[in-house]
This record gives structure tokens, C-alpha cells and sequence, in this order.
């Protein structure tokens, strides 16, 4: 699928899991597209609640549109997000935010890298750079459905790219 000039595949294989494309979407701040989101899940027959509170493999994929800089600039989209979602890190998930936001400072951001951030129900939460590993952690549900919940919680402010990651879903 071509979502402004990016190419997202239908189909991932992540740790020999295959990942649905569910939906896509443009992230723009002002009038500045940021990056292209899209969502892959094991499977289009679940909630949007199941999205950031289940065990479900999933993926959430950030295309940079736009150079910024260092990873570190998406370590502090997701800190910044958790924050707004009402997160309150539970002992051991504060070091898990600092050992991403590590992670990514020492790799940069230019455009059209792209960032997946992984959840796999086999226990590891993975992160990606151009489909090379960056941080994996393992049994860290909890930290990872509160970064999926960025994106899909709607109990606050839903996101932007809410709806849009969401069409595919048949049980929305």
C-alpha cells in the first residue's frame, strides 16, 4: 500500500510472527506531516480495546516524512504520550522508558527511516530501525500496552491517528 510515496507492506514477518496491515494514517504537526503511521496486528477480528490491553502481537510503524535528528526525538513522542494517557510507572518501567530513550539517542532519524515499536505475545516488546533491532524487552505487557495506548486509548483525547490506524479492524 503507498501512503504519501511510502511504501507499506500488507504483511509483516516479526520473529516469525505475520502482522496484518489494520490501517494507516498521516501524523502532521501544524501543517507539517511528520511521519506515516500504520498499525499491523495477528489479526482484524479484535477490539480497538485489544489494541493496547490484550497479549496480541501488534506493531505500530512511524515512516519519518521529515529528517529530526536523533532517535531521541521519538523516545520523547512516546514519554510525552504515556504522560498524556495517564501512565505512572510501576517499579521497572521507569527503567525501561531510560533504557529506550538510550537506545535511541545514539541512532538517528532522517527521512524515510521508519521505527516499529513491537509487541509480540510470545513476552518481548521490541523496537526497530529499519527493521533492525534497537531495544527489546522482555515481559514488559504492561509498558507496551501503555504504548500502544498513545495511539488507541480514547478514554482522554483519542489520538489524530486514532481512526485511521483503526479502518481495518472488523470489530471496531
Amino acid at each position: 500500500m503507498d501512503v504519501k510515496g511510502t511504501d507499506l507492506p500488507e504483511e509483516l514477518i516479526v520473529e516469525n510472527q505475520k502482522l496484518l496491515l489494520v490501517g494507516t494514517g498521516i501524523r502532521k504537526l501544524l501543517f507539517v506531516n511528520i511521519y506515516v503511521g500504520a498499525f499491523y496486528s495477528t489479526s482484524l477480528k479484535i477490539s480497538a480495546l485489544e489494541t493496547y490491553t490484550s497479549n496480541i502481537s501488534r506493531l505500530i510503524r512511524m515512516h519519518l516524512l521529515m529528517s529530526i535528528g536523533t532517535g531521541s526525538f521519538i523516545s520523547k513522542i512516546l514519554s510525552e504520550g504515556m504522560v498524556k494517557s495517564g501512565w505512572k510507572p510501576i517499579e521497572g518501567s521507569e527503567k525501561i522508558m531510560e533504557e529506550i530513550a538510550l537506545a535511541m539517542e545514539s541512532v538517528s532519524a532522517q527521512k524515510n527511516d521508519f521505527f516499529d515499536i513491537a509487541w509480540l505475545d510470545t513476552g518481548f516488546m521490541i523496537i526497530f530501525k529499519n527493521g533492525v533491532e534497537i531495544y527489546k524487552a522482555q515481559n514488559a505487557l504492561e509498558f507496551a500496552n501503555k504504548i500502544f495506548g498513545i495511539w488507541f486509548d480514547d478514554s482522554k483525547e483519542p489520538h489524530v491517528l486514532r481512526a485511521d490506524l483503526l479502518k481495518g479492524l472488523e470489530n471496531k
